[in-house]
């Protein structure tokens, strides 16, 4: 033992180039090891927090894989640039990451308190009582603390309560529905609060008054975000042992765990545990060049890895790592964070945020799968604070890299890393905006953000959530989000699609570049720049080779401005099913189509009738062309809108010529008269019932007299024809009276003499029979 004991200090204690390596085992090991090698290793966390002071550049401690280690290590040690501090893992390669475990299990003790609610005193954590607790487990499933309103995922807003009259401070809110519970009921219980449609808040109930049968007065503990909630808003309530009364709901008063289990589940076989742990490994402030490697967290209340305090830490490395089951964070930074690299890590079923970053310049955050995280409403905030839930957040940063990552199903947003020069590149990022709403699947903001890059990230199901928000919420859930004062970022080949608001959303700001783009499917618009209500100035945006897609006729392609100052527009192509698919915004809203919008930004578009748009491998699949702004609708509409109004002219022509010639004089013009018609088919001479009108006048010029078979005239003298006729009055036959006539220069009292019959008014003799009609009777 005694020689034991000297090899491990003159480990610690001699320096060596390469380090020193020390195993760890919770299967094998025994503390009082030396734990110099794999046949003799050390067993417990407690034991190996001992020796972490004593660390030195180089050194290794290594955990078995498939093995499991209960508790938290505090890291003061730092290594240097070229000899890191590691914790790794060691054992076969098949066998499961060393886990880090936050929990207590609990098994083989429970009774049945009262029904289905079964109960347990809690066993002490490390030798310690177990004041509170962060969570319950079972077979890996998170568990509800008892609530009001009960869970309901087949009618989600049946969940909450709404404030119906909100107070100030914002800690005094009346309420409907509360069932007639009594006052004092809520005392001490948590009140989760939709705080926005982008938070929410967490604050202890202080004090509850029953008013009537069905209402109450809250006062919480902690003001609610300074903007919101407003009447209208959701709230549920849990903590309340008297509401322990729904499968998967649980109650701890300190020293007795109360649960009512799932269907099916068996208390005391299952796998049931509690979360009583804070953090899994805490690097002190200032600590340097550590790597932690091939570890799975799992289980903590606050985070899996807190990285310094708020002081900040240098060239930390976490790789491949798991991370699971984190109340609030999976890895987080609150202080600096400064050449650190997160790569190559598993994270998944976290309550609050995968990773949170507060400050610091040149780090990686790279090729991470990151799923399930923030989907549990109210939960995963802690108590007086709120919380959105990020896959990927941080405080203004300088020259991060955020790469090749995989986000799925998400709360709030996907990746939010605010500051100046970063870069955000070849991410896929899919279901985000489950919980909350006013996001988007990359949302920046702020005047400190600004000449980052966004490129070649995919974004898809960007869905947006207002189930425990007031009526009349629109869908705020964007795919690339720049929020009021974001300037000159590069928006560069990402591909964006199904999102329940807009594809990009630009709030004031200046200097930005969109190029090459895929934008489609889209809910409100495709695109958007807007200058929030007059609150800044939106001025040099540039697009350029984008394409803007919507296979809805009821959403728009583009808003923008009404002023030109806004940017410019060259080579795009523009796709919809919306005639008017463009929106001006300014002192008066106006909706235009593409050829007014071509006029008015002398880009020319090249709209196309949609088929099918497949942006795979960024083509557009065209189901033909036609007038520029026109879908199939419109054009089959303006077709059938054409052929009736060709219809209705023709009708009134035929309708108008008729009354016409009903109404023309008897004489017809003199061409009229030559003609082949068979005698047979003239006009009859039978006297006509047309009041007589003056013939005729004679021409001008002595070309040719009127020539008729019928009624041959002979020839005149030239000074015949030059002769002035008798001026008659056609206004008396028109029945206009004899003023009409006075005016052309004929007396009141003239009367046309009359005419002799015409040729077709006079009665044909009657025809001989026709060769078949010799036989007829």
């Amino acid at each position: 033992m005694i020689a034991a004991a000297f090899l491990v200090i003159t480990a610690f204690l001699v320096p060596s180039a390469q380090g020193i390596t020390f195993f760890v085992s919770s299967s094998t090991g025994s503390d009082s090891n030396d734990g110099l090698s794999a046949s003799s290793p050390w067993k417990t966390l407690q034991f190996v927090q001992t020796k972490l002071s004593v660390l030195r550049p180089g050194d290794t401690i290594l955990f078995c894989r498939g093995d499991t280690f209960s508790g938290s290590l505090v890291v003061p040690s730092s290594g240097n640039s070229g000899n890191r501090v590691t914790f790794g893992a060691y054992g076969a390669g098949n066998l499961s990451r060393p886990v880090i475990s936050g929990t207590l299990p609990l098994s083989g003790a429970w009774t049945r308190y009262s029904g289905q609610i079964w109960k347990i005193d809690v066993p002490s954590a490390a030798g310690s009582p177990v004041p509170s607790i962060n969570a319950l487990y079972w077979n890996g499933q998170r568990q509800d603390l008892a609530r009001f309103p009960n869970r309901n995922d087949a009618n989600p807003p049946a969940m909450f309560l709404r404030a119906t009259t909100v107070g100030y401070p914002r800690t005094v809110y009346a309420m409907d529905g509360l069932a007639g519970k009594p006052t004092g009921y809520f005392v001490g219980a948590f009140a989760r609060a939709r705080a926005s449609n982008w938070l929410y808040q967490t604050s202890r109930v202080s004090n509850y008054v029953a008013s009537g049968l069905d209402s109450g007065i809250f006062t919480l503990d902690s003001d609610l975000y300074s903007a919101w909630p407003q009447a209208g808003w959701g709230f549920y309530f849990d903590n309340v042992f008297a509401e322990l009364d729904a499968a998967g709901e649980y109650f701890y008063d300190g020293t007795t765990l109360y649960w009512q289990p799932p269907a099916g589940a068996s208390p005391n076989t299952d796998v049931v545990e509690i979360s009583v742990q804070n953090y899994g490994f805490t690097k002190t402030d200032y600590s340097q060049w550590v790597t932690i490697r091939e570890l799975h967290f799992r289980g903590q209340g606050q985070a899996g890895v807190r990285l310094g305090n708020f002081s900040g830490v240098q060239g930390v490395v976490i790789d491949n790592c798991e991370f699971s089951l984190q109340e609030l964070f999976a890895i987080w930074g609150p202080g600096n964070v400064v050449n650190c690299a997160f790569t190559n890590n598993f994270i998944h079923d976290v309550g609050g945020q995968a990773i949170r970053l507060s400050g610091g310049y040149t780090s990686n955050i790279t090729g991470n799968l990151i799923r399930n995280v923030g989907l549990v409403d109210g939960q995963g905030t802690p108590i007086g604070d709120r919380l959105a839930y990020n896959a990927v957040f941080t405080t203004p940063v300088r020259g991060y890299v955020v790469q090749y990552n995989t986000i799925d199903s998400i709360g709030y947003v996907g990746i939010s890393v605010n500051g100046e020069a970063n870069l955000i590149d070849s991410n896929v990022i899919s279901n985000t905006m489950l919980t909350q709403n006013d996001g988007g699947g990359i949302y920046l903001g702020g005047l400190a953000s600004h000449d980052t890059t966004m490129s070649n990230n995919t974004i898809v199901n960007v869905v947006g959530n207002t189930v425990s928000c007031p009526p009349g919420q629109i869908n705020g859930a964007t795919g690339i989000y720049m929020d009021s004062g974001a300037w000159r970022m590069t928006i560069h080949n990402n591909r964006v699609s199904n999102v329940g608001g807009n594809a990009l959303s630009l709030i004031w700001g200046n200097g930005h570049t969109i190029t090459n783009n895929v934008l489609q499917d889209v809910g409100n618009g495709v695109a958007s720049i807007v200058d929030d209500n007059g609150g800044g100035v939106v001025t040099g945006f540039t697009f350029a080779n984008n394409q803007f897609i919507s296979m809805k006729s009821n959403t728009l392609l583009l808003e923008v401005p009404s002023t030109s100052k806004w940017g410019s527009l060259s080579g795009n192509t523009y796709c919809s099913l919306n005639p008017y698919p463009f929106k001006l915004v300014g002192f008066k809203t106006k909706y235009i189509n593409y050829n007014t919008f071509q006029q008015m930004y002398g880009e020319s578009p090249r709209p196309v009738i949609c088929k099918e748009a497949v942006w795979g491998d960024g083509s557009i699949s065209e189901g033909g062309s036609g007038p520029a702004g026109l879908s199939k609708g419109a054009i089959i509409a303006i077709i059938v809108l054409v052929f009736l109004v060709i219809i209705a002219v023709a009708v009134t022509v035929v309708c108008y010529r008729t009354r016409r010639f009903r109404r023309k004089p008897a004489v017809p013009p003199a061409h009229y008269w030559h003609t082949d018609l068979p005698d047979w088919d003239l006009p009859p001479s039978s006297p006509s019932p047309l009041p007589a009108v003056p013939p005729p006048l004679p021409p001008r010029q002595p070309s040719y007299a009127p020539y008729s078979p019928y009624s041959p005239q002979p020839a005149q003298p030239a000074s015949a024809l030059y002769a002035t006729p008798p001026v008659q009055s056609h206004a008396t036959d028109r029945g206009y009276g004899v003023g009409f006539g006075a005016h052309f220069g004929a007396p009141a009292s003239s009367q046309a003499p009359p005419l002799p019959p015409r040729p077709w008014q006079q009665q044909p003799p009657p025809l001989p029979p026709r060769p078949w009609e010799s036989n007829m009777p």
